[in-house]
């Protein structure tokens, strides 16, 4: 790591993106994870038009609020056609610290507003505490004339959790610290949450 850590790479590995061609998970460009449990941060959901082109930075330009979509951006027919609908959100993962998961395909879009959606309606009844997620694999389906995968998820759990707020953008991690014991006979006891 430089000094200043301007020239170290370290936004590659702040992110995780699922690849339905490989139905794997990647952080930074090319480590695979095997992702099972996480926490994720409904109060950092953004939904808009995204345009993701490999080797590019990608660019985004997000909905007023969610369920509010924007007008497509672009001049012209072909440069609309460029962006698609996607969604950005920040998850915890124990070995991989917090991540932010930001995509256009049709089948994280279709994962993702699954469990959302239960999210969504259990949000209220939770206040102050955060989904615990566990990803079971996924589905393969037709789109048109294309394939895809839709990641699946569970909604296990609502914890209490500082991650969000430990884990600062700059890429500073701090090891996290899970307290809250796991009785004996608990069905869940290899979700690390």
């Amino acid at each position: 790591m430089s000094l200043l850590g301007l020239n170290d790479a370290a936004d590659d590995k702040l992110f995780i993106r699922y690849m339905p061609s490989t139905n794997g998970w990647f952080v930074g460009k090319d480590d695979e994870v095997d992702l099972k449990y996480f926490i994720l941060n409904p109060s950092s959901v953004k939904t808009g038009w995204g345009k993701i082109t490999k080797g590019e930075a990608p660019e985004w330009h997000w909905d007023e609020a969610l369920g509010k979509r924007a007008i497509r951006p672009g001049d012209t027919e072909e440069e609309k056609m460029n962006f698609k609908r996607g969604f950005s959100v920040d998850m915890f993962i124990q070995e991989e610290g917090m991540r932010s998961w930001s995509t256009t395909t049709t089948g994280s879009n279709i994962g993702f507003e699954n469990v959302y959606t239960e999210i969504h309606a259990k949000q209220a009844e939770n206040v102050g505490k955060f989904p615990v997620i566990e990803y079971t694999g996924s589905e393969a389906i037709k789109i048109g004339k294309g394939n895809t995968r839709v990641p699946q998820f569970t909604l296990v759990k609502w914890v209490e959790s500082d991650e969000f707020e430990k884990n600062e953008p700059n890429g500073a991690y701090e090891e996290p610290s899970f307290d809250e014991p796991v009785a004996e006979d608990n069905p869940q006891d290899d979700i690390p949450f």
